[in-house]
């Protein structure tokens, strides 16, 4: 849990689990084709600490063909 009275990390855990985009398909992070984009923020300081793309159809497509495959 986030200690408002320390200071924001330089760099927010989110920019590091993210870096490979935000869906999780086939075993492996990827970026999502929306062209949509979702902001992380820190709850504490209102500041947006990362952005990343969100799914698309060809997205959902994508997942739902690796579950068929994995099942």
């Amino acid at each position: 849990m986030h200690n408002p009275a320390t200071a924001t990390p330089e760099r927010f855990p989110a920019q590091d689990r993210l870096a490979d985009g935000a869906q999780y398909i086939a075993g492996r992070l990827t970026k999502g084709t929306s062209g949509r984009t979702h902001a992380v923020v820190d709850p504490a300081t209102g500041e947006d600490v990362h952005t990343y793309e969100l799914a698309g159809a060809e997205d959902v497509d994508a997942a739902v063909a690796a579950a068929r495959e994995a099942f």
